[in-house]
């Protein structure tokens, strides 16, 4: 989730070593991310289950990155046959996409927006106003529709932004 620091896997993250059920030679130790300037970490929960998760080491922002995708590595507690070097899994790899929230307002294209009608006439469109959102999912980008706050005047506003006069 944008601004946050959690991450929901699915499925979930676990390693499973074939040592199993021996003591220390059994057990996950860690996960290592593999990428330059991945914002994520990778946590143990439970050596024996070898049950891990994903967090964001600071609040993502979906404006900045809609999504992120690197590698990760199991590594267990025991000794490789040589007594020193840990055994590692193969890598798997991650994608996470940044669910985003709605941080900004819209705001219009244009400070100010001036046009000439000539009097008497019915217009279909006198001027389209526009305004965007900084955010970055459709879902929250969007502009539904417009509306026009000084009251009794002459005027409608459509969802798109079209102006037009309802008084000649």
């Amino acid at each position: 989730m944008e601004n946050d620091n959690t991450v929901l896997l699915n499925p979930p993250l676990f390693a499973l070593d074939k040592d199993a059920p021996l003591r220390y030679a059994g057990e996950i130790c860690g996960f290592r991310i593999h990428g330059a300037g991945v914002p994520f970490e990778a946590v143990i929960l439970d050596k024996a289950t070898g049950e891990g998760l994903i967090r964001a080491k600071e609040p993502v922002d979906c404006e900045a990155h809609k999504e992120h995708t690197f590698t990760i590595q199991a590594y267990d507690c025991g000794e490789g046959p040589d007594g020193a070097n840990t055994k590692k899994s193969h890598k798997a790899t991650v994608h996470v996409r940044v669910n985003d929230v709605n941080e900004f307002a819209p705001v219009f294209v244009e400070k100010l927006y001036r046009v000439a009608v000539t009097e008497g006439k019915l217009y279909d469109r006198i001027l389209r106003v526009e305004a965007i959102d900084g955010d970055c999912s459709p879902q929250y980008s969007q502009i539904c529709y417009y509306e026009i706050l000084t009251p009794n005047i002459p005027f409608l506003i459509d969802n798109d932004g079209n102006i037009e006069n309802t008084e000649k």
